[in-house]
Formats: C-alpha cells, sequence, structure tokens
C-alpha cells in the first residue's frame, strides 16, 4: 500500500492531524488551521483545529482505506488512477469546507 500515489500525503495529514485534536498545539501563525477567527483568542483556536484535524483525519484514513480495497496496480492504469486522485481531493476539499464554514461561526 505504501507505493500508492497519495499515501504520503494522506499518511502526513493523519499523522499532522493529531497534535491539532489533542490540544498540542498553542495558539501561532505556523502550526495549525490559521484563519482570523482562530487566531482571536485560545477557545476559538482550540475548538476550530480539532474539529479541523478530526475532518483531515477522517479525509487521509478515507484515501487510505481506497487505496487499500483498489490499489494501483500498475503505471498504465490511469483510470484507476484517476479514482484515486478523486478519492484523495474530494475528501480534502470537503474538509476544507467543513473548517472554512466552522471558522466563520460565532
Amino acid at each position: 500500500m505504501i507505493h500508492q500515489p497519495f499515501f504520503v500525503p494522506s499518511l502526513l495529514f493523519v499523522l499532522l492531524s493529531l497534535p491539532l485534536i489533542l490540544d498540542w498545539v498553542p495558539r501561532n501563525r505556523y502550526y495549525g488551521i490559521r484563519t482570523c477567527r482562530a487566531l482571536k483568542d485560545d477557545a476559538s483556536w482550540y475548538r476550530i483545529n480539532r474539529s479541523g484535524g478530526w475532518s483531515l483525519i477522517g479525509s487521509g484514513l478515507f484515501y487510505l482505506a481506497i487505496a487499500a480495497l483498489f490499489p494501483l496496480s500498475g503505471p498504465d492504469d490511469f483510470l484507476r488512477w484517476l479514482f484515486h486522485l478523486a478519492a484523495f481531493i474530494l475528501p480534502l476539499l470537503g474538509s476544507l469546507l467543513q473548517i472554512r464554514s466552522l471558522s466563520r461561526q460565532d
């Protein structure tokens, strides 16, 4: 499974989201979900980063499940590669939209 096209970025999303979920990352301008609302105060920071972390973990795990169920068989398997691309990008876009929505709430 490590040879699937989006394995490494998906795994990174999962691993880098764990500190956000566990509230290990204080408010900063370098690591985390940095929106104006999140940077406003600590309560917003932790709420937005915890929820966003779960969303990013979900999108990463979704791709890893797709990669396990439908492995890419070779370099000529373009349609399956497009399927992998969609399984990586679409949940990630959904996560980003969810994070954007959450960061706009009061």
